[in-house]
This record gives C-alpha cells, sequence and structure tokens, in this order.
C-alpha cells in the first residue's frame, strides 16, 4: 500500500546509520547518504501533506483539550508585550497539538473546549469556547 493512502498523522522517521554491535553493521552500506535522505524528505513530505489533510477536517469543530503549558510571550523591537492574552498549547484525545488564547490563569492541567479556527500540518489554531 502506498503511503499516501495511508493518510498518516506522524511517522517515526530517521536516516539508517550503522549501530555498533547490531547484524546490520556487518553489512555492507551500499546507498549513498544523499538517496538516503532524499527518501526520507519524500517520505516527510508525503506525511505533511496528509496531516495537514487530516488537520483541516478538523476546522469548524470543537475539541476537548488537555492544556499542557504556557508559551513564551510575543516579544515587539525585543520587548515582552505584556497586554498580550496568554497562548497555551494542549492535546485533543488524538493527541494533535492545539495553540490557543486566553486571558485566564490556571489552565495548565485542565480539560477545556476549544473552537479550531485554523489547521497547520503540525498544530491546529482555536478558540476557547
Amino acid at each position: 500500500m502506498p503511503l499516501e493512502e495511508l493518510e498518516l498523522d506522524a511517522v517515526n522517521t530517521a536516516a539508517y546509520s550503522v549501530r555498533s554491535g547490531t547484524v546490520a553493521a556487518n553489512l555492507v552500506d551500499d546507498i549513498p547518504d544523499q538517496v538516503k535522505q532524499d527518501r526520507l524528505h519524500k517520505i516527510m513530505k508525503v506525511v505533511d501533506a496528509s496531516a495537514l489533510k487530516n488537520n483541516e477536517k478538523l476546522v469548524g469543530t470543537t475539541q476537548s483539550i488537555l492544556v499542557e503549558r504556557v508559551l513564551p510571550p510575543k516579544k515587539i523591537r525585543g520587548v515582552i508585550d505584556t497586554f498580550a492574552p496568554l497562548v497555551y498549547s494542549g492535546r485533543t484525545r488524538t493527541n494533535k497539538i492545539v495553540k490557543f488564547s486566553s486571558n485566564s490563569t490556571g489552565l495548565i492541567g485542565e480539560l477545556v473546549d476549544v473552537r479550531i479556527k485554523s489547521a497547520l500540518s503540525w498544530v491546529l489554531e482555536g478558540e476557547l469556547v
């Protein structure tokens, strides 16, 4: 089955490298490094596209988010914008990362409802409901 048909959100990939003490360490590595990198890049491009497609399906929905952390505040000309709302990051029940703004404090560890407004391959952005 082609990778494109799996419509994966993420894959754990790495270019092959010899690990001493393994059976593979005694084999001849006849694949050039550039070919390995090209293959890895191709896989990452396919998964990036399918993750974006999957995430775009969530735009307009409301998701339950477990809030994990507050993101570092944005700076304007090197100065922290103290008037900006906090930006939180958390995960959906299906492990998708979601960012949202709120003036509320103490949301870390809480389950909150967030309406998804936009999607990228690796992160959703929304607003607290």
